[in-house]
């Protein structure tokens, strides 16, 4: 799902760190030191391998690039470890995303570009900045080196992997989850967790060190859809009836979930209705059809829509970055792998690179317009300057009678354009005063989202950016682009030619959808978190367009790193 930004996009994520690498973090750490430090740092990034294609100058460009992806942290520490991990973890016992290429089981990745694995450290999955040649056996002294390898590993990746993005959920695997199970199997249809995975546990072990200062960067184009495991939660993804070949809908939900999908009342038809609620007004003889239930959109609005949230709760994220001990699934506390040998929580930073506008994350001039060549909003400046209610609001409440939505009206989900959803109509955003430009409006009507389309399988976009030169021709089959088909039926932006403003099968620009779950988890995580948007301003674009997110990691870092 949207393959050409997520091509692009990790790209740039390397290429910022590029920029960065000549770049000391910070020059006197004296003033830093009632904090904890470190001499080493662990490095995991979160790549996103949903299926799609691959832009022919990703290579060129990661060969450009990768070399930085340590460099700007190597100016202070002699010892990085390097894991790449994708947010591909298969069917959770769907029929959807079951083959082996869409599960990458939340281990270290170290297929190549030609298929064949590439050489890891003690072919452990993870690459070993060793500066003075103290681990046994040594790690990497040599950059170009390194680079050559990591390239070889983030772009071997690949893009065939699961569409629903269980990102959060995919490091929660590797880095926290005591007892990870080496499957998930249908039993009398119930999706149970089989086995013990040891090989990501012998990889963790190796990977993850008690006196390292760890760092989880995370770059996705979509919100998170992490399920919760076991139960019929699977039926979120099934595509087909069990047993059959009939495409399968999910139950709708009862009356009460259109009115607040936290009442007690609001459940799937397929429950018996509480006692004490009227279901004089539930629809539960009705079938949903493929209009109303897109494969596309199960994890969106899922309680109002389903009357059942299938989605694991932020709140096991935010433990898992945080607390000392964490439930092992089946509900017995154990020891939180990050923290089993006593690591300060400042010693772990968590950073993502989303979709929400540049501009809302921005630091502004003084006339209160956003410059990102200033850079980005530090945790504290977000808290003063009021961005959580911008670019996030209340989520607990979005469809209680009192709502917090965010203010900008493009960090809200929806299927249908927020020009004509009635509470939206006139919105304008609160920081640039842009309104909202509806489908078929001129090309870059709106300058952060180009304009609303009318794609019934898919939500509107929270921000847009340009691609590289005339764009890329979606006609041919091999190519699995946004415009595979002619645009001028949806009114998509993305296929609208900046010249003419005719929609044609050339995708032109890529897009990002309101990052809702990464970003109730950033907020929580306070001064642990750097919030990044992964469309780039024009004046910050390649090959440079993440330097302002790579810079705030960077600062992030900064305190607790010394030699």
């Amino acid at each position: 799902m949207a393959p050409l930004q997520r091509a692009l996009a990790i790209t740039w994520l390397l290429l910022g760190l590029v920029a960065m690498a000549g770049c000391q973090l910070v020059s006197d750490l004296h003033d830093y030191t009632f904090l904890p430090v470190a001499n080493k740092v662990d490095l995991l990034l979160v790549v996103d391998t949903s299926r799609g294609t691959i832009l022919a100058d990703k290579v060129e460009l990661f060969d450009n690039a990768i070399g930085g992806l340590v460099a700007g942290l190597a100016n202070h520490v002699d010892d990085i470890h390097v894991g790449v991990i994708s947010n591909s973890l298969g069917s959770y016992g769907a029929d959807t995303c079951a083959d082996t290429a869409a599960n990458d089981h939340g281990r270290l990745l170290s297929r190549g570009t030609s298929g064949a694995q590439v050489a890891t450290y003690r072919d452990m999955g993870f690459l070993v900045w060793d500066r003075n040649q103290t681990h046994s056996p040594p790690g990497y002294d040599d950059l170009a080196a390194l680079k050559m390898q990591l390239r070889e590993i983030v772009v071997g990746a690949g893009s065939d992997g699961c569409g629903f993005e269980s990102t959060l959920e995919a490091w929660y695997r590797f880095l926290v989850e005591p007892a990870p199970s080496a499957d998930v199997k249908l039993v009398d249809g119930v999706a149970t967790p089989t086995g013990l995975d040891t090989i990501l546990l012998q990889q963790r072990a190796a990977f993850l060190r008690p006196d390292s200062l760890l760092m989880v960067v995370v770059l996705s184009d979509e919100n998170d859809c992490s399920l919760r495991v076991g139960a019929q939660n699977y039926l979120a993804l099934q595509l087909y009836q069990p047993g059959g070949t009939q495409p399968y809908h999910l139950p709708p939900a009862r009356a009460a979930c259109a009115l607040n999908p936290q009442s007690p009342c609001c459940v799937s038809c397929a429950q018996p209705s509480p006692v004490g609620c009227d279901d004089s007004g539930d629809m539960c003889h009705k079938t949903l059809t493929g209009q109303e239930d897109p494969i596309n959109l199960r994890c969106f609005d899922q309680k109002r829509r389903f009357g059942v949230d299938f989605l694991t709760p932020i709140d096991r994220y935010v433990a898992g970055l945080g607390a000392r001990r964490v439930s092992d699934g089946v509900g017995n506390l154990r020891d939180n792998p990050i923290f089993a040998h006593g690591r300060d929580p400042h010693l772990v930073i968590y950073g993502s690179i989303i979709g929400v506008p540049w501009q809302d994350l921005a630091r502004r001039n003084d006339s209160g317009e956003p410059n990102i060549e200033k850079g980005l909003q530090t945790p504290q400046e977000m808290v003063e300057l009021g961005t959580w209610d911008v670019i996030l609001g209340d989520p607990d409440s979005y469809h209680t009678p009192a709502p917090k939505w965010p203010s900008d009206a493009l960090m809200r989900e929806s299927r249908e354009p927020r020009t004509e959803v009635k509470d939206l109509q006139g919105a304008v955003h609160p920081i640039v005063n842009e309104p909202l430009a509806p489908p078929g409006a001129d090309f870059g009507a709106n300058t952060i989202n180009g304009h609303e389309h009318l794609r019934s399988n898919d939500l509107q976009y929270a921000c847009v950016f340009d691609l590289r030169a005339d764009g890329v021709d979606c006609s041919t089959p091999e190519m699995l682009c946004h415009c595979a088909v002619d645009g001028a039926s949806v009114k998509d932006p993305l296929c609208q030619d900046p010249a003419s403003g005719a929609y044609t099968s050339r995708q032109h620009r890529a897009q990002a959808y309101p990052g809702i779950r990464h970003l109730q988890l950033l907020k929580q995580l306070g001064n642990r978190a750097v919030v990044g948007s992964i469309c780039p301003s024009k004046s910050a674009w390649q090959p440079f367009a993440y330097q302002p997110a790579t810079g705030a990691l960077l600062d992030a870092a900064a305190p607790y790193l010394t030699r």
